[in-house]
């Protein structure tokens, strides 16, 4: 499910920022996207729609579904987003741009700002959910890689939401990965959110903590800039690498006998 596009020498010398060339876009533009059931069933699409049954489930709350181009703009993917002009994540060799203004995403959440600032203020609450590629330099300068990814946001209104919701989600989420294996949160702050943290998940069959995804509640910042008053809306974002949450679970399956088995057998006794 990883792709890699292409593989630059490291040593040539190429202009600032190092723009794809186009060969290289159009290579990722065709690459099939396995979190759209459009595509055909996919172990990805069918983990995206598990998780969303259950949010729903859980919430009862209408959905807003999402999938675009991973082409966005770097104003949608950074600035909107509250990533500031030095931040390591824009600065460090890894993004894949393809004009001053325009480049394969990283992270779905690129396409957040846009969904919020169209919310319908008749709707008290909704899920979110953006799905699809997201595309990373392994170094800057190298080949580029491309992993699924899906960003799961729930917005209301008029409604208090601290840990304990976001416990809540966190809970919900990675018992649809892995519904027994452990998950902790190691705090991770990121632009928008706050008390935003890092979900690891022990991997079968050893138990390594393995990271699955980033989450905190939606930073008050970015609502008001979408036109909705952080006095009054607020919700819970959380981003998930598919990819990852495939293959454990896949190995889950592969190591019937694993810890993560084992643990489940005792607990159902």
């Amino acid at each position: 499910m990883t792709h890699t596009l292409n593989a630059v020498d490291p040593a040539a010398t190429h202009p600032e920022p190092d723009y794809l060339a186009a060969a290289d876009v159009a290579v990722a533009l065709g690459l099939p996207d396995h979190s759209d059931p459009a595509a055909g069933p996919h172990p990805v699409n069918l983990l995206v729609q598990r998780l969303i049954d259950a949010l729903v489930a859980r919430w009862t709350c209408p959905l807003i579904m999402v999938h675009d181009s991973p082409l966005v703009s770097v104003a949608d993917h950074y600035d909107r987003l509250g990533f500031t002009e030095g931040d390591r994540r824009r600065a460090g060799g890894h993004a894949c741009q393809v004009s001053p203004t325009v480049m394969l995403r990283t992270h779905t959440a690129a396409a957040i700002p846009a969904v919020l600032g169209a919310w319908d203020r008749e709707q008290d609450e909704g899920l979110i959910v953006v799905s699809g590629r997201v595309f990373h330099r392994q170094a800057e300068g190298g080949a580029v890689v491309s992993t699924h990814q899906a960003d799961l946001w729930r917005v209301v209104r008029a409604r208090p939401y601290g840990a304990a919701a976001l416990t809540e989600t966190v809970g919900i989420v990675t018992r649809q990965v892995l519904p027994i294996a452990a998950s902790r949160l190691v705090p991770c702050a990121r632009p928008y959110t706050v008390h935003g943290c890092r979900i690891d998940i022990a991997r079968p069959p050893d138990g390594d903590w393995q990271p699955l995804a980033h989450c905190g509640v939606i930073a008050p910042a970015l609502l008001a800039d979408a036109g909705l008053n952080p006095d009054y809306w607020t919700g819970v974002a959380l981003g998930l690498d598919l990819d990852r949450a495939v293959e454990l679970r896949l190995a889950a399956r592969a190591n019937p006998q694993s810890g993560i088995r084992a643990r489940s057998a005792a607990l159902r006794a």
